[in-house]
């Protein structure tokens, strides 16, 4: 038998120009993507890390403000309830009534031997007081003073005195209950 021989080597065969183009450049371009890469990369993780500086200084920066806040709160807390409530007293005493008037006009009937010890007022012009006074004639003459206002100067209407009464220090203790005009009360 004769011998045969095989070849197992292929024969090349020429690539075509495109081949040998994409051969020729592919690995070029591969390095350059690569290398593309890399440095876009780096740059990326340097920026973050500059970026990563000044983040953490900005965080550092706003937990002391939240803590300036959190330590002014307290005293703006109050400021706010404070001006409330100046608010509030300031439509209260808009809207009240003023008694000034009232109360001068009473006081001006006064002596020494007479004090005023206790006297309420409501909106509508009623007014009850009680008076001390050393003796009954004190307390005669003002209520003969308060009826001349009454009848003179109509400043004052329904005078009502309500019983003497004599306390343990020996003075005399009487209640009265009127009306005033409105415009003393305004």
């Amino acid at each position: 038998m004769p011998k045969r021989s095989i070849n197992l080597i292929i024969h090349k065969q020429l690539d075509t120009t495109s081949v040998a183009r994409l051969k020729k450049y592919l690995p070029i371009s591969a390095a350059a993507s690569i290398f593309i890469f890399i440095s876009l990369f780096l740059g990326l993780i340097i920026y973050i890390n500059t970026n990563l500086a000044a983040f953490k200084l900005r965080q550092v920066e706003a937990t002391q403000i939240e803590k300036k806040i959190e330590a002014a709160a307290d005293v703006e807390a109050t400021y706010t309830i404070t001006a409330n409530l100046i608010n509030k007293l300031s439509k209260i005493l808009s809207s009240a009534t003023n008694y000034t008037k009232v109360t001068s006009e009473i006081i001006e009937l006064k002596s020494d031997d007479l004090n005023i010890t206790s006297a309420t007022t409501d909106s509508d012009g009623n007014i009850s007081f009680s008076v001390t006074a050393t003796s009954v004639t004190v307390l005669n003459e003002f209520v003969s003073t308060l009826i001349d206002k009454e009848e003179i100067d109509h400043k004052f209407s329904k005078i009502e005195a309500h019983g003497i009464v004599r306390d343990k220090d020996a003075k005399y203790i009487l209640t009265i209950n009127m009306k005033a005009d409105k415009t003393l009360i305004q």
